[in-house]
């Protein structure tokens, strides 16, 4: 969902007209409601980076803050597949066909059968040339 998400803001541009604004906010809804899940993912890796570095005596304390973050990201991770799958199955069948469509931009040349990729491509390029350009305006001033 995370991904799902960043590229629609990444592609916002070429992307708003096919996806409504009512699905863009619940897929932000459902993928903030991932966040106690992933948050305690990242903790569990954090102290795991630490743990490291704690000397033997306050290391003792480590497998109970691991069990800890284990059984609350459990819990995060069974609310998520019993409550949000099936609305982001939902969210998904609503996407599909709006994101299959290609969508072309004014001045870049797609082919109806083009991929993501070869969209992206043009895209980065096009802003690269922009900001090679913007970049030799800042040096020759």
């Amino acid at each position: 969902m995370r991904r799902l998400r960043s590229t629609l803001r990444t592609f916002r541009s070429q992307l708003d007209d096919a996806v409504p604004k009512k699905v863009r906010n619940r897929l932000r809804d459902l993928t903030r409601a991932t966040a106690p899940g992933r948050d305690t993912e990242v903790l569990i890796e954090t102290v795991k980076a630490l743990e490291k570095k704690l000397t033997r005596g306050q290391r003792a304390g480590v497998p109970w803050l691991f069990a800890r973050f284990a059984d609350r990201r459990d819990r995060a991770y069974e609310e998520i597949r019993s409550e949000l799958a099936p609305e982001f199955q939902r969210l998904e069948r609503r996407l599909r066909k709006p994101l299959s469509v290609v969508v072309k931009e004014p001045g870049i040349p797609v082919d109806e059968g083009a991929t993501f990729g070869a969209v992206a491509g043009a895209l980065l390029s096009e802003h690269a040339a922009l900001l090679e350009q913007e970049l030799a305006t800042l040096q020759s001033s």
